[in-house]
């Protein structure tokens, strides 16, 4: 009896020792997690580098340990809603947070700690569109770290004091980069409106009072009277660079770029460095620069070194 009960605590010991399995959607993610989570935390990113979210489905190395995970932080993709029933199906024990449903804009905070989330299928006649691109919004960035934090705590609250010290500091750092982000974006040279191919920045532009105009609205280009009206708002405004992300062929925009007479500017929101990026975003859209070009490489960096001096790139 006495063997039994020491082996059981040893694998008490084992088990909680073992860092928290976590799955997330895309890889700024991952960086968010292990700013928090650090040693007692293995994150898998779902959507690997340069695949679509649209079209990509889990290997079967994805599908073994989405049977381990013991959560799933998810942005508000459709793949995520896509997912749920055949992730539920392997694994029952899955607690699932949408972390764009606690955003602050929208009035709403992190569950409380007796409404834990488990995966369920969503309600198939919602009709809100939703940005998921939520990582790239300091504002929305600081609640997500505080639920991520919270949730974490109630799977390993032997950590709950590593996991909240830690947060606090992200949130502190997002604190000084949005002050920093703001004090660009007042400067007079700033350009305050930006043009791109796919609207994944709305959320930061809405955070420093910028305006993001897309050709691409609701998965669908513009056409017709629609683009005749971007285009009107492109020449008003001088507007000279078109901003597209690496995971979208450059031929989707070639016409159109050269009819009016825009540069092609790599902008990527799924940079790995999630929190090293958003100084990077800031300075190539207040300055329509390249981070990939050579020649607008040494002005970003003059960027980062006026109005980031503590950015290490």
């Amino acid at each position: 009896m006495k063997i039994l009960c020491i082996m059981s605590v040893l694998f008490c010991t084992y088990l909680f020792s073992q860092p928290v399995k976590v799955l997330v959607s895309v890889l700024p993610q991952k960086q968010m997690l292990e700013s928090i989570g650090g040693e007692y935390v293995e994150v898998e990113v779902l959507i690997p580098p340069g695949k679509s979210p649209e079209i990509y489905e889990p290997s079967i190395a994805q599908m073994k340990y989405i049977q381990e995970a013991e959560v799933f932080f998810g942005v508000g993709m459709p793949l995520e809603r896509n997912w749920l029933k055949k992730i539920q199906a392997i694994n029952t024990h899955l607690a699932y947070y949408d972390l764009s449903s606690y955003l602050p804009f929208e009035g709403s905070q992190c569950p409380s700690k007796d409404a834990i989330s488990h995966l369920s299928t969503p309600d198939s006649t919602a009709s809100h569109l939703h940005n998921p691109h939520i990582w790239l919004s300091p504002q929305s960035a600081q609640i997500q770290v505080a639920c991520i934090a919270e949730s974490l705590s109630r799977i390993r609250p032997e950590y709950q004091e590593i996991f909240t010290s830690r947060a606090a500091l992200v949130q502190k750092q997002l604190t000084t980069l949005t002050h920093q982000i703001h004090a660009l974006f007042a400067t007079p040279e700033a350009h305050k409106t930006f043009l791109v191919y796919h609207p994944a920045f709305g959320d930061f532009a809405r955070d420093f009072g910028l305006d993001e105009l897309s050709i691409e609205h609701n998965g669908k280009e513009l056409k017709g009277r629609d683009l005749s009206k971007l285009i009107t708002q492109i020449q008003a405004q001088h507007i000279s660079a078109l901003f597209i992300q690496p995971q979208f062929a450059k031929s989707r925009v070639q016409s159109l770029s050269r009819e009016l007479g825009l540069e092609v500017i790599q902008l990527d929101p799924l940079r790995a460095d999630w929190l090293q990026s958003l100084p990077i975003y800031a300075c190539q859209i207040a300055f329509y620069l390249d981070d990939q070009s050579p020649t607008h490489r040494q002005k970003l960096q003059d960027c980062l070194k006026t109005y980031f001096s503590n950015h290490t790139k």
